[in-house]
């Protein structure tokens, strides 16, 4: 009896204490001042923000002059309305507010809006008051403006550092007259970003500043401006000396480099859909700078003109180049210059002494590095080693449709076909010399119009490499000459062949090698199928006829 007393005396003692306890109470929102050498700043608040916010133009009769560094730093505000007197927001003054809109007094005296002043906030738009000087370095980096306005006679000078960060939805930039500087990435990864206009003003644009900018198609500058200029939407310097910036995504993915470029600037061509870079035979290029072309579409082959002297670190740092061609007047090459997981062959004039070796081109990863003369035909060019002579590529102009690959060029025996030299043409026949003992993969490759191959009495053809004669429709006929030891995966898959002669010195051949080839018959000189080959190189079953003679 006495223990259910107490109980109902504590549970009693619990809930009138409760009830006696004083209701919580919220701190009532107001802002915090302080001053410095007779200015008044906002340096925060004090209770829980509005949403939409009017900043006071006084405190105690005398002007606010100021927003003092993180005062609303990570603040729930969603719009705020500045004042006239306010002359400086300071580095942070918005960090990650939560901030939709701004709104300035129209007689705004703001100045200065300093390093990250609006960094990471949710603005969609906003008007520069004309009173600003200055947009200091990451001041609107990684903000979500959509449009960006500068009022009529603005006084902007500079534009920092990483002012305009991966805003990635900003679609253009119309920058004001006046203004004189843009600094290092600027506008960097504004990924909607289609057009810049650069007034007359500007005299000093940081180091890819407009980079990485994926739908940027062409950057205008007015012709008044006396440091710049662009030719069809591509920033260059006024004499034409510096390549500065080509449009990520730029009409032209076939560029032809003007004569008159002595430097290509680093970052110049990083990340663009630029595909093919054409040099004419008077071009003044000397240096191609740091990624220069990082990242981009190149393809193919790349020949850099003599001339050049200095390639830049990571400056074809690029995946789907076939090979670079570098001659003998280059002297430098800084590190990681050219991929070399991905690039097949880097050819280099040689003439000893000249090369930088121990950065880019000491990694020596199979046969990627070469030392060789550049020469051309008329109907190929070609690379010279001290020993021996590769065909290169396919020279398109003037058109020749019957190609004969000689013997020997300059008295060195042409030894090997290589990679994609004839890919997508329209030859009709190939006279393949007698010293050809590679004919490497894609060389021939969707060579629809190709009905004709020869291989010159006497051939030393060792190797057909993968994919070699893929896609060679008009090919119905082919005598593979004796000598030759190995046909490498799919070298004549989807062709049009219809007989294929194999001599009894074959004693290699892939899988997929003969796929797709409807209407073939294969020839050979064995009497069975030798147990080296791979048991699907034939996966459609078309017809063998052993111990037969070409």
């Amino acid at each position: 009896m006495k223990k259910t007393r107490l109980w109902w005396f504590l549970l009693i003692f619990f809930l009138t204490g409760c009830q006696a306890l004083p209701p919580s109470s919220e701190v009532p929102f107001e802002f915090t001042f302080e001053t410095v050498d007779e200015q008044v700043y906002i340096t925060g608040y004090v209770g829980k923000i509005p949403k939409n916010l009017t900043l006071p133009a006084k405190m105690d009769d005398d002007p606010v002059y100021g927003i003092k560094k993180d005062a609303f730093r990570l603040a729930k505000v969603e719009s705020i309305f500045v004042p006239a007197s306010i002359e400086v927001i300071e580095s942070g003054a918005f960090y990650a507010a939560k901030l939709h809109e701004i709104t300035f007094h129209k007689d705004s005296k703001l100045r200065l809006i300093q390093s990250y002043a609006f960094a990471y906030t949710e603005l969609i738009e906003i008007e520069i008051p004309a009173s600003v000087v200055s947009l200091g370095d990451y001041a609107f980096t990684h903000s979500t403006l959509e449009e960006i306005q500068f009022k009529s006679n603005t006084q902007l000078k500079t534009i920092g550092k990483y002012a305009f960060y991966n805003n990635v939805l900003l679609n253009f930039i119309v920058l004001p007259e006046g203004v004189t500087s843009i600094g290092d990435y600027a506008f960097y990864a504004a990924f909607k970003l289609d057009f810049v206009t650069i007034p007359a003003s500007v005299t000093s644009i940081g180091v890819d500043a407009f980079g990485f900018t994926r739908l940027l198609t062409r950057i205008e500058v007015d012709g008044d401006n006396l440091q710049y200029k662009d030719i069809n939407g591509v920033l260059l310097s006024k004499d034409g000396k510096l390549l500065i910036h080509y449009p990520s995504n730029h009409l032209e993915r076939i560029y032809t480099l003007p004569d008159s470029v002595t430097f290509i600037e680093d970052h110049a061509f990083m990340g663009s859909r630029i595909e093919s870079i054409v040099f004419s035979p008077n071009t003044q290029l000397r240096t191609i700078g740091k990624m220069a072309f990082k990242q981009t579409r190149l393809k193919g082959n790349i020949h850099i003109p003599s001339g050049v002297t200095a390639i830049y670190e990571e400056a074809f740092f690029t995946k789907d180049i076939k090979s670079i061609f570098i001659p003998d007047t280059v002297t430098s090459i800084g590190e990681d210059a050219f991929d070399k997981f991905y690039i097949q062959n880097i050819f280099v004039e040689f003439e000893e002494n000249t090369i930088n070796k121990t950065n880019a081109l000491n990694f020596v990863l199979g046969n990627v590095f070469y030392e060789a003369i550049y020469g051309e035909t008329a109907q190929f060019s070609y690379i010279q080693f001290p020993t021996e002579v590769y065909v290169y590529e396919y020279i398109n102009t003037p058109v020749t449709y019957e190609i004969t690959i000689p013997d020997t060029i300059n008295g060195l025996p042409v030894t090997r076909i290589l990679t994609s030299a004839f890919m997508n043409t329209f030859i009709t026949k190939v006279t393949i010399g007698v010293n050809v003992e590679v004919i490497h993969s894609r060389a021939f490759l969707n060579a629809e119009k190709l009905q004709t191959v020869e291989f010159v009495s006497g051939s030393k053809i060792q190797s057909i490499n993968g994919f070699s004669f893929y896609g060679t429709d008009a090919l119905d006929s082919l005598t593979l000459p004796t000598g030759l030891t190995t046909i490498q995966f799919g070298a004549f898959m989807s062709s049009g062949l219809e007989y294929i002669y194999i001599p009894n010195t074959v004693n290699n051949v892939a899988m997929n090698v003969f796929l797709d080839n409807p209407n073939l018959t294969i020839y050979t000189e064995f009497k069975s199928i030798p147990t080296t080959w791979d048991a699907s190189f034939n996966p459609d079953n078309v017809p063998l006829v052993y111990e037969s003679t070409p």
